[in-house]
């Protein structure tokens, strides 16, 4: 009924809007006999996929049996034997000094420090 008279836009008037309720009940027969041949399913209201949480719990509880996380000596995996447990087993202090100095150095041509203004306020 409602989009029956929203439809109506300015053509509403007591008439039209008396007219139209009298012939919603024919209507929604009709509506209703159709999708009944047609076999359409009214839409549900409720949420159509389950809840995740009994799932989460499920996974949660194995997970806390294998322990995934904890060290355990020969316990490798094929693809990843190059990568070290210790992400900075690799770090190069001395690179790293050498690019902080030259970052360091760009930052300084490009936003110079203001020493000029220190001065003339004094």
């Amino acid at each position: 009924m409602k989009k029956l008279i929203k439809s109506m836009g300015a053509n509403k008037t007591e008439n039209a809007i008396t007219r139209a309720s009298k012939a919603s009940g024919g209507v929604t027969k009709i509506v209703e006999a159709h999708e009944q041949q047609v076999n359409i399913h009214p839409k549900s209201s409720t949420h159509s996929h389950k809840s995740s949480t009994n799932d989460e719990k499920v996974i949660s509880m194995d997970l806390r049996g294998l322990r995934p996380f904890e060290k355990e000596e020969g316990r490798t995996f094929e693809s990843f034997a190059e990568v070290s447990h210790d992400p900075t087993s690799s770090f190069d202090q001395g690179k790293f000094a050498e690019w902080i100095e030259r970052h360091k150095k760009n930052i300084l041509m490009h936003y110079t420090v203001a020493d000029d203004q220190e001065e003339s306020c004094e």
